[in-house]
């Protein structure tokens, strides 16, 4: 059963677990809202119990908190696992990632809704484990026929990939995610799997040449370097990770939980999974090869600027495949385009220095994009099958799994940072907005008593930095398109501007004071950080010259030149756009996907900033706490009411618990539902409330009763047409009679579906025998108790309006609807 909560439907089990998941203690409880105080200490303390029992996961009603544990958990996560939460109710199970990702993908069969999964934290909290997880569980769940098995392998190989080219390690985590990514997985009506996208978000290109130190780069070099064969080594001419200049800056090459060694061979077979071709991956090596070695291309303090050692240059032209002399002129020249003639000037060191890491962050950049496009041509949902389903359905479902980067504070901020909290904040906006405002807004707008919870919203801070004309991104952008724009005079610009801003300071610095002038600080939903503007304008530029377009389209590499395929001709064409424009138009559209959907919340905590196991900082956890508003989200979910539906919803599922309504109500839905609720003998102001489109009714407990009155009145019925069908079988002739229960007997337990010709077929046969109608309820009842293995979606599929005629179901009518299209 399904219920509208804040203008969006909410799933009956919630309020079940909330009322029986309190089962080991008032301390210890496994959803947040039993609490007896709501308090930071309280929170703390329950999640600091359970952490300690390995009980990791807890709700907030549908939220989920999800504390790092550091360690594996043995068989927490195994196939056994995963059928406890397919078989179970939602809350007859503990709270647990799976019950998360089961309740998102059963409302998307159930309600034929987009779902969408949300996964934050800070940085090193687990978001990127929880979202494998969702996606493992999704899998294993949605079936497991052949076609379904391989669309399926697809999708979760593009997960080591991804992690190989984007994943490094951080000082806050060995796996962090340097770049954001929403992954919809695509199913047909029935809940099938059958393709997926992948929108991927601000990749974190300057790791590629200066990784912070105690840090690494992407984890794919280290794989390589490692992992590659003699042959390979020679002829890609691989040297060991501290031997470039790019890798040794961080002075971290080996990492205990990391095996580089395996990894390799795990990411060629994946990339073998999602249609990367063989000659694909040497070109990908090659590439690999050839930006290691930009970085030890050395340049002359002279004007111009010349290439102190040659030897790079003539390895990288053999990797990539490109002219040599083509090559140095890109590294020391730059063309211009002045009245139609080209005009060319040349580099002095520093600027030479820069087009070589500008080249380097370049075509991992590309090379990182094109991957992407390359798993999403492999895993895109329109193909034969897909397209077969939208002719019949003329729709398609999703679940999205969003796996970004979290709040990030280190010792220096720079522009990267500055980008990754403002996506955050982003997104603690959409939670404030579908998990508190709206249920406040509601209870106003449909005029029911309601005592206001407040809460910090951090609107204030987005429009800090987004609003247009008078944000920080905006006054940056001025800065990167003026002339003589800088790092200083961008920073004025804030402060003349935003001088008096409660969420903007400015940082004094002392005399003696080693930290930059160009320092400000933003008051942020998860603490104060310190941002150094240095680099923010040429981060923001992000300056490629043509050249380096035209050298990459030079490539003797088919997927070298598929990665700068039309980039010379579109920048001729278009003004370049800056970092800033292009990500917040990016974070705009990912939330107003978000918007779309139906939300679910993973909220991820990190226990320590050490990663060890069984260790919970109290203070480290109470900050989480605070800046994830979970404490305003428990008084704002306890304050509520468990249900709410629509008049019309609740006369449609309940109307057979009162005589006055069943099988028919001339009244209005209001009316209706107040008999219904007579019926029950509860009273108003006590049990529920009526709002003016909705009721709202109070207690879980409520709510089971109604359940359980409604599955009496359904018993009912079911043995009336039990009755009805032995007696229409004894009519049929005996080979009718075993090719319908032929039909009818097959089990949920088998794999396969049943064909469409068999439905048709065995549907065409009852209604032969009867006048081709039968009620709905009956239908329902009938489809779901002798056997089929119909999911819920194609239930809901059989008795849908286009075949309902007055309160009855036309077989006939039915079965040429299903009849799939004519072979072309």
């Amino acid at each position: 059963a399904n219920y509208v909560v804040a203008n969006r439907r909410q799933s009956s089990s919630h309020c079940c677990r909330e009322m029986f998941g309190g089962k080991k203690g008032k301390k210890n409880v496994d959803d947040l809202v039993l609490l007896e105080t709501i308090d930071a200490d309280s929170i703390r303390q329950c999640l600091k119990l359970r952490h300690a029992h390995n009980d990791i996961y807890t709700f907030i009603g549908p939220v989920l908190i999800s504390v790092n544990p550091f360690k594996s958990l043995g068989g927490y996560y195994n196939s056994r696992q995963i059928s406890k939460y397919q078989r179970g109710h939602y809350w007859e199970n503990p709270p647990h990632v799976f019950a998360l990702a089961q309740d998102s993908y059963h409302l998307l069969k159930a309600t034929q809704e987009d779902q969408c999964i949300i996964v934050s934290g800070e940085s090193g909290a687990g978001k990127t484990e929880a979202a494998k997880l969702i996606m493992k569980y999704i899998a294993a769940a949605s079936g497991s026929h052949k076609k379904l098995t391989h669309v399926k392998d697809q999708l979760l190989a593009s997960n080591p990939v991804l992690e190989s080219f984007g994943n490094a390690k951080t000082n806050r985590n060995d796996n962090s995610s340097r770049f954001g990514k929403y992954f919809e997985i695509v199913f047909d009506y029935g809940g099938a799997p059958i393709g997926g996208i992948i929108h991927n978000y601000l990749l974190e290109k300057t790791r590629v040449i200066s990784p912070t130190r105690g840090e690494r780069g992407f984890h794919i070099f280290y794989q390589l370097l490692t992992g590659a064969s003699g042959d390979e080594r020679r002829q890609l001419h691989l040297q060991n990770p501290q031997d470039y200049n790019y890798l040794r800056k961080s002075d971290t090459f080996v990492v205990s939980s990391i095996k580089d060694k395996s990894d390799y061979y795990a990411t060629l077979k994946a990339m073998q999974s999602v249609g990367i071709s063989d000659v694909e991956i040497s070109d990908i090596k090659a590439a690999l090869s050839a930006i290691l070695w930009m970085g030890q291309i050395e340049f002359n303090d002279t004007d111009p600027a010349t290439i102190a050692n040659l030897e790079p240059v003539r390895i990288i032209s053999e990797l990539l495949q490109i002219p040599e002399k083509q090559f140095v002129n890109t590294m020391v020249t730059k063309q211009f385009i002045v009245a139609g003639n080209v005009t060319m000037t040349n580099l002095d060191r520093s600027q030479a220095e820069f087009a070589r890491d500008s080249l380097a962050k370049d075509l991992y950049e590309r090379m990182f994009n094109w991957i992407v496009k390359r798993i999403n041509v492999t895993i895109d949902p329109n193909t034969e099958k897909a397209s077969l389903y939208r002719l019949n359905m003329n729709q398609h479902l999703t679940i999205g799994v969003l796996d970004i980067y979290g709040f990030e504070i280190f010792e220096v901020n720079s522009f990267e940072q500055f980008c990754i909290n403002y996506v955050n904040e982003k997104l603690q906006q959409i939670f404030i907005e579908q998990t508190l405002e709206h249920e406040q807004y509601e209870y106003k707008e449909q005029g029911i008593q309601w005592v206001a919870i407040d809460y910090f919203n951090n609107r204030i801070v987005c429009d800090l930095i987004e609003k247009k004309p008078r944000g920080i991104f905006a006054f940056l952008d001025e800065e990167c398109l003026i002339s003589g724009g800088t790092d200083e005079s961008f920073q004025r610009k804030i402060f003349n501007n935003f001088g008096d801003h409660r969420h903007l300071q400015r940082v004094v610095a002392g005399p003696k004071s080693n930290t930059p002038k160009t320092n400000f600080i933003i008051n942020h939903y998860a603490g104060d950080v310190e941002y150094n503007s240095t680099g923010f304008l040429t981060k923001n530029k992000d300056l490629k010259t043509k050249d380096m377009i035209l050298l990459g389209e030079a490539s003797g590499l088919s997927a070298v030149q598929q990665m700068y395929e039309g980039a010379s001709d579109n920048f001729t064409k278009k003004r370049a756009v800056t970092q800033a424009t292009q990500f917040k138009k990016q974070v705009l559209v990912l939330m107003g996907t978000l918007a779309k959907c139906f939300p679910h919340y993973v909220r991820c905590i990190k226990p320590n900033d050490f990663r060890r196991a069984d260790n919970f900082d109290d203070p480290r956890v109470d900050h989480q706490i605070k800046y994830l508003g979970l404490q305003e989200n428990i008084r704002v979910r306890r304050a509520g009411f468990a249900f709410r539906a629509e008049y019309s919803i609740f006369l449609r599922r309940y109307g057979l618990i009162s005589s006055k309504t069943w099988p028919h109500w001339d009244g209005s839905e209001i009316d209706g539902t107040r008999e219904i609720l007579n019926s029950m003998n509860w009273k108003e102001h006590r049990d529920y409330e009526m709002g003016s489109s909705k009721l709202f009714i109070k207690e879980p407990t409520a709510l089971f009763t109604l359940d359980d009155e409604r599955e009496k009145r359904l018993g009912a019925h079911a043995e009336r047409i039990q009755k009805a069908f032995r007696q229409w079988a004894e009519q049929l002739n005996v080979p009718e009679f075993e090719t319908f229960m032929c039909f009818f007997k097959r089990k949920t337990s088998k794999k396969a579906a049943v064909p469409e010709t068999e439905l048709v077929a065995s549907f065409t046969l009852f209604a032969r025998e009867q006048d081709g109608t039968i009620s709905v309820s009956e239908l329902h009842h009938a489809v779901t108790s002798y056997g089929t293995p119909f999911t819920e979606a194609e239930v809901d599929l059989v008795v849908k309006d286009l075949n309902i005629q007055d309160g009855t179901f036309n077989y006939v009518s039915f079965a040429q609807s299903i009849q799939p299209p004519p072979e072309e």
